[in-house]
């Protein structure tokens, strides 16, 4: 609300600037241009669900975005104000870890707003081996992508705070990665900070991931609940490691039924958030069951051209960076942090998450403007 009381009030001065979000524009303008060869969802509902998205992940980043051009103080203010809520996510993640799956903050906040509980929000988990973390969020998943995004946001700021400073929060968050109780994020950190390295080709860095990687294996091979956690990923009977999750064969037979449940829509798929729609009705679907993936979620709301459209959305992002600025550091951490946002996505699904990508692609490209600044 401040950032938008602060950019009307000068919005004399600037002229909007949208170039940063022209990608995310052309995906929502093609999400809606489709809805008319989609009819599996209600056109209320979608086009509900589309304005809200849009006005979500949009008007913020948007308003930020052009606040900072006029006024430098935002860029610092907004930096600290980050840094800050990154800390209390992961302090009181770290505390939740003595509660045995209570989360106070959660269960008050649904109190107050009837929401619904879940286990993974609220209660006793004694039955997992790992207890499940959501910090100050709704759900786990949410908590780990945050994570992940917030750790190459920190990394980005290396060289203008003390990075004593970024290293030691940069550490708590890859504790809090390993011991939130999902999976997820520990493939999908790796999977990043390999590809940053391999993108500087530093060789040397890289043989030390892996030899970091192969020391934690053996440490979990050693400890029975991350062991079982992780052989969950290839064990397709989830019952001999007593945890829940999808293994790679459950995941190539959820594959096929996604191709078989849009056979008839192939190309623009059953509708705009046709899987929250679903699961607002059936709750879980019988073999996608949650369209934990990415890939599930997005051919099934709008089919191949939909995939196409995410797939030019996150080229067109990457060009558009580069060529505002022409800064390639800028670029490899905007690129860098996609990879987690994608590679997390593509195991859990589409929940919400691009919202706060976005923040983080916003937050990036204003801390680039004091780079370029001081370049010139």
């Amino acid at each position: 609300i401040a950032f938008v009381i602060d950019y009307y009030k000068h919005h004399g001065k600037v002229r909007l600037d949208l170039r940063p979000f022209y990608p995310f524009i052309f995906f929502y303008v093609m999400m809606l241009i489709m809805m008319p060869f989609q009819e599996f969802v209600p056109t209320d509902i979608a086009l509900n669900s589309w304005r809200a998205n849009m006005m979500t992940n949009l008007v913020l980043p948007i308003v930020m975005w052009n606040v900072s051009r006029y006024d430098p103080k935002i860029i610092r203010y907004s930096r600290n104000c980050m840094i800050i809520v990154i800390i209390v996510i992961v302090i009181y993640g770290i505390f939740l870890l003595t509660l045995n799956g209570l989360n106070p903050y959660v269960y008050f906040m649904a109190q107050i707003n009837n929401a619904e509980l879940r286990e993974a929000q609220f209660g006793e988990q004694m039955a997992r081996l790992i207890i499940k973390i959501s910090s100050v969020f709704t759900h786990p998943m949410i908590f780990g992508l945050f994570l992940g995004l917030a750790m190459v946001y920190l990394y980005s700021l290396k060289d203008k705070i003390k990075p004593l400073f970024v290293y030691l929060l940069m550490f708590f968050i890859v504790v809090c990665i390993f011991l939130c109780g999902i999976r997820t994020p520990i493939g999908a950190m790796f999977l990043t900070v390999f590809f940053y390295l391999l993108m500087l080709r530093r060789i040397k860095p890289m043989i030390y991931v892996a030899v970091i990687g192969f020391i934690g294996y053996i440490i979990i091979e050693n400890i029975p609940e991350l062991s079982a956690t992780i052989d969950s990923i290839f064990i397709k009977d989830s019952r001999q490691t007593n945890v829940e999750g999808s293994s790679i064969d459950m995941r190539m037979e959820q594959l096929n039924g996604c191709f078989r449940e849009i056979q008839d829509c192939l190309i623009f798929g059953k509708g705009y958030e046709w899987c929250g729609y679903y699961m607002s009705i059936h709750d879980l679907h019988p073999v996608l069951l949650a369209f934990e993936s990415l890939i599930f979620v997005v051919l099934c709301n709008s089919g191949i051209v939909g995939l196409c459209v995410w797939v030019i959305t996150f080229v067109w992002l990457f060009r558009g960076v580069y060529r505002m600025n022409k800064n390639v550091n800028v670029t490899l951490f905007v690129i860098t942090l996609a990879v987690y946002y994608i590679a997390y996505s593509a195991i859990t699904g589409e929940y919400g998450y691009m919202k706060y990508f976005i923040i983080f692609y916003t937050l990036l490209l204003m801390e680039s403007k004091i780079f370029i600044g001081r370049e010139h």
